[in-house]
């Protein structure tokens, strides 16, 4: 069986944080594709990876977090793909970074985003939604129409525990949410 290796291109590019570079998916707008470029970055995706399916076999509702397709073979080596999450109109979200950096796009927001974060602390609550970190880097504000706004997470999910006891008891999966 022949493996087909997707090339992905400096045009594809959507970001790098400290570990992992991220590009769109060049035969689907709807995904992207995470790559590792170091040790550490593999091991973040392995976590991610792992603690997502911890998720769908607990059967959470895990969707304020991107979906993952499984790995897939690049011209860059192997990568991961996710669901790409976008606007309504298809286009790249604001990190909530962005809204907190621009003063104008922060004053005609304040409302919805103190609304969404509420929402985003619940969904992390009553899902036991475990994060490293929640860096506004790293949750994007989703626009779905008129005044319809979702705060999504799309980076440090899981925990770097050796035994992460909060995948297997919600008072301990509930005390590190709220620590954050």
């Amino acid at each position: 069986m022949e493996t087909t290796i997707i090339t992905l291109t400096d045009d594809l590019f959507i970001g790098k944080g400290y570990h992992k570079k991220c590009y769109r998916h060049p035969h689907d707008p709807g995904l992207c594709i995470k790559m590792a470029y170091s040790d550490e970055g593999q091991k973040d995706l392995d976590r991610e990876i792992k603690y997502l399916k911890v998720l769908k076999r607990k059967n959470k509702n895990y969707d304020i977090l991107p979906a993952y397709y499984g790995p897939i073979e690049t011209n860059l080596g192997t990568g991961h793909v996710y669901e790409f999450i976008q606007d309504i109109n298809g286009g790249q979200c604001k990190t909530l970074t962005d809204y907190l950096q621009d003063p104008t796009l922060l004053n005609s927001n304040v409302s919805m985003l103190i609304e969404e974060l509420q929402k985003l602390k619940t969904d992390l609550i009553e899902n036991e939604i475990i994060t490293m970190d929640i860096f506004p880097t790293n949750i994007l504000v989703q626009w779905r129409g008129e005044s319809n706004y979702r705060l999504r997470v799309i980076n440090d999910m899981g925990s770097p525990a050796l035994i992460p006891l909060e995948y297997y008891f919600s008072s301990i999966a509930k005390a590190k949410i709220m620590s954050l």
